[in-house]
């Protein structure tokens, strides 16, 4: 790749991969089975009859499609300064994702059953007691775009509603570091992808966030240039992004406020990392350029749009075909929570996806995360011990932002269950069985008597009524 663009405009240079060695204090996941999978052809059909509902979410939280508002270009301003907006912008995101965990309790994540297949006398009844059924996991697509040369622009995550269309997207700049894992050192997202491919990258992300990426495929740079319809794609910027010359002298390359750029310039801008630019910085910058590149194409076909090698096993749609089913419902821009990475020499700073932050952003977007390897999540059977149905909603959540997933729903033997149970099956699912029981206010024991495939058990109990009642949630 040459050293300036097609305007003349040097690109930024890209510190050397501090990545040398493992980041210490991770411990490798605990190996336990498997949770359940649904046969082939049931996945299949779930990307596209879905059968986990779930709400679209508290619009008046801020993680619909937000105005771009209209800004005069002020002069250049000081880093100190542009610390001081992040820090703003971060206080008001944290409290806008709390607001609309709040919202999902209120507006709806129900959970829609399919018993699929069994024995003669299995019960089908979903109102009788004994009545159990699997989940269908949540899909999760990873986007690569690139450029003309085919190297790593940017990225983007969609988390398709379960309804059919709409959706979530997160974009993931390439400057996004994944920690050591196991015997995996820490890494930059587009050196992965570099050195890797696209199967590394889905299987990394997946581990990082702590949920299964069930599709992976790259988009060509005309993809996005097609999606701008020959028209100049205009942004509200947030800050001036400095780049460097050829001598190496910091330069402006794109002042702050309203910025217009040229549908050929628009995958450049989405890959570009500017000098000192924090990664949430430039995943704003990111989130800014699909807002209008989606409503501009709200409604299109766009199922024709070039299409990229995919990852093997893939079980993408197609980037075209995801625009398409995402634009025809609702949909939503949501960002990663960050935390600053430790690198072993200490003078590189990184951003990597913030462990504290992850439970409530995953029941937030994805809602019935699969595990992305055995092990990372703890599958479980959620059981209703009452006639409550509603119980099941903010259960379910519990049970996801606790670090588990929810693989077997229904109901438990008897609806006279007074208090709420939470039992585990060995020692690798004690953890998360302990921070679920917590949830519930109750003692996690254990109990190897568990359906098979499930290495935790929850069964609610009339007490969730009265502390649901009593906002238990709020």
């Amino acid at each position: 790749m040459s050293d300036t663009d097609d305007s003349g405009k040097p690109d930024s240079p890209r510190p050397a991969n501090p990545f040398d060695e493992e980041v210490p204090g991770e411990q490798p996941a605990p190996q336990v089975p498997p949770p359940y999978v649904a046969p082939e052809e049931q996945r299949t059909e779930a990307r596209h009859e879905p059968e986990v509902l779930v709400g679209a979410g508290d619009t008046t939280t801020g993680h619909t499609k937000r105005v771009v508002r209209r800004h005069r270009p002020p002069d250049q301003r000081q880093v100190k300064g542009k610390k001081r907006r992040i820090t703003w912008f971060a206080a008001v995101t944290s409290l806008l994702f709390v607001a609309l965990l709040g919202g999902l309790v209120y507006t709806g994540y129900k959970l829609s059953l399919q018993i699929t297949g069994g024995s003669a006398d299995q019960i089908t009844d979903e109102e009788a007691p004994g009545y159990v059924a699997p989940i269908r996991a949540s899909p999760a697509d990873l986007f690569v775009v690139t450029d003309d040369e085919g190297a790593f622009s940017t990225a983007m995550l969609v988390a398709p509603d379960s309804a059919g269309s709409g959706g979530t997207v997160v974009p993931l700049p390439g400057e996004l570091a994944f920690a050591a894992h196991e015997e995996r050192p820490a890494v930059y997202l587009q050196d992965l992808y570099r050195d890797q491919g696209l199967e590394a990258v889905q299987e990394r992300l997946g581990l990082s966030l702590g949920f299964r990426v069930s599709s992976a495929e790259t988009v060509p740079a005309e993809a996005v240039t097609q999606m701008a319809q020959g028209e100049p794609v205009v942004i509200d910027n947030i800050d001036n992004v400095i780049g460097a010359d050829e001598a190496g002298n910091e330069v402006l390359r794109y002042r702050s406020g309203e910025l217009s750029l040229a549908p050929e310039e628009v995958t450049e801008f989405l890959g570009l990392k500017g000098v000192g630019e924090p990664i949430p910085n430039q995943a704003l910058r990111s989130q800014s350029v699909w807002e209008e590149l989606l409503a501009r194409n709200q409604g299109a076909d766009l199922s024709g749009l070039p299409a990229g090698p995919v990852s093997e096993n893939s079980e993408s749609q197609g980037f075209g075909a995801a625009m398409t089913a995402l634009l025809g419902g609702e949909y939503r821009l949501d960002q990663l929570p960050y935390e600053q990475l430790s690198i072993p020499e200490g003078y590189v700073v990184a951003w990597t996806p913030s462990a504290e932050g992850l439970s409530t952003f995953v029941v937030r977007v994805v809602q019935m995360p699969e595990s992305p390897a055995p092990g990372v999540r703890q599958s479980t059977a959620l059981l209703n011990g009452t006639k409550e149905s509603s119980l099941l909603t903010p259960s379910a959540q519990k049970i996801v932002a606790s670090g588990a997933s929810v693989v077997l729903v229904g109901n438990a033997d008897s609806f006279d269950v007074e208090a709420t149970e939470v039992t585990y099956s060995g020692a690798a699912a004690a953890p998360q069985a302990a921070a679920i029981a917590a949830e519930f206010g109750v003692t996690a024991t254990e109990d190897d008597d568990l359906p098979e495939g499930v290495s935790i058990r929850v069964i609610m109990g009339s007490d969730a009524i009265a502390e649901e009642s009593s906002g238990g949630e709020g």
